[in-house]
């Protein structure tokens, strides 16, 4: 018989609204969860929605208990989470909320560090691996930096997710400077992110791939987002780019959409960096439909490339990639036309 953490915990947990009080975690309840469930409820740890208050801490204390037991899923019911910092997701934890019209993780106060980082906690060595956030609206509130920063991954899972109101990019996937990791490059590789909407508003971007720093890759120690795959990913746009493929490489994009009503912005760019060995190259995209935003491939210290499109649609506004002098990109757009060698 499989019991969920209602069913343990339903004599404390009658009401889904804010508490007159704050619960505190029964160590009972937790033997137990890891006896039959690997679902652990941030109710047990205090975290309410629509509680108009700072759940954070209670948040991250459900996080940290689900790592520890050695994995699982942490559920967020529906409702508004209010969180004044960045939740650290690490060691096989899912954070998964009870859809993206439901559950909305936004963030509250000045803060700009983004909402949620899948990565190791800061002073640990090694590399995060299997984790995942799903099911959610995570709301920059046009405060934080990034909705969604991983740094340094293995096999993150994002998925049914709505990313909105980041200041610079909604997504971020970058590499750590100067931290060690034990056994393993600090790239992020192995993750897979499908069924998400980007919505950005003003200069704010949609999704970021990169690596790290110019001085680490100057010295040798570079490292970048490669090896990943994203699916069925739309994102509107005013002024800020939809995709940025910056410090990457080998990563496979399908199904991408871009929706721009007005602006400058563009759909896909394919980015150089001011470092050597930091361009986009390799990179695979099947279906790119970037409406009026168009695709380019930029030049640079390292020109962009090469890298390859097939299916650029000309429908709605769409046209051929722009292509700078010195950067590399093949395309077969959905007419045929194309500039295969």
């Amino acid at each position: 018989m499989a019991f969920t953490n209602t069913d343990i915990a339903s004599d404390k947990l009658q009401s889904n609204s804010s508490p007159p009080h704050r619960l505190q975690h029964n160590g009972l309840n937790a033997a137990i969860r890891q006896l039959f469930t690997l679902v652990w409820d941030a109710r047990e740890y205090g975290a309410f929605p629509d509680s108009g208050l700072d759940e954070l801490a209670h948040i991250q204390a459900a996080i940290d208990a689900c790592t520890d037991a050695g994995g699982g899923t942490v559920r967020l019911l529906p409702g508004t989470y209010l969180i004044t910092g960045v939740l650290i997701i690490s060691a096989s934890v899912v954070l998964e909320g009870a859809g993206r019209k439901a559950t909305t993780l936004k963030r509250s106060g000045g803060s700009t560090s983004a909402l949620v980082r899948p990565s190791t906690p800061d002073g640990q060595l090694d590399k995060v691996e299997d984790v995942g956030v799903r099911k959610m609206t995570i709301d920059g509130n046009g405060t934080a930096q990034y909705g969604i920063h991983v740094i340094s991954a293995n096999a993150v899972d994002l998925s049914k997710l709505t990313v909105q109101g980041g200041s610079i990019f909604q997504i971020l996937m970058d590499c750590w400077d100067d931290r060690p990791v034990s056994g393993d490059a600090r790239d992020n590789q192995g993750c897979h992110l499908s069924d998400i909407q980007l919505i950005a508003s003003g200069t704010q971007g949609g999704i970021k791939l990169n690596g790290n720093s110019d001085d680490a890759i100057a010295a040798g120690d570079g490292a970048n987002t490669s090896l990943n795959r994203f699916d069925n990913i739309w994102a509107t746009i005013v002024n800020g780019d939809a995709f940025y493929l910056g410090n990457c490489d080998n990563n496979t994009l399908s199904m991408l959409r871009v929706y721009q009503a007005s602006g400058s912005g563009r759909g896909v760019v394919f980015g150089s960096h001011g470092a050597a060995h930091g361009h986009a190259r390799h990179n695979m995209l099947y279906g790119v439909a970037a409406t009026g935003a168009g695709v380019i491939a930029l030049n640079g210290v390292e020109d962009s490339g090469p890298n390859t499109i097939f299916g650029n649609s000309l429908d709605n506004g769409g046209s051929s990639p722009t292509i700078q002098s010195g950067a590399t990109l093949y395309y077969v757009n959905t007419d045929g036309s194309n500039n295969l060698p």
